[in-house]
């Protein structure tokens, strides 16, 4: 689980789509079923940006 930085109070909770340990695409649901949907996230994708997030330089380096 996890803090979503868009709202510090909602706690978001991820699980494999499909239900399958080696999935490539994970859901994220709103522990409290509001008004919130349901969100798909390429996981690929987000750790690919990361990586590329890591290489640019920061600050006065």
């Amino acid at each position: 689980m996890e803090r979503n930085s868009l709202s510090p109070t909602a706690t978001i909770l991820a699980f494999p789509v499909g239900g399958r340990r080696e999935a490539r695409l994970w859901g994220a649901a709103p522990q409290e079923r509001a008004a919130v949907r349901e969100v798909i996230v390429d996981c690929d994708a987000w750790y690919h940006q990361a990586a590329m997030d890591e290489t640019e330089p920061r600050g006065n380096a």
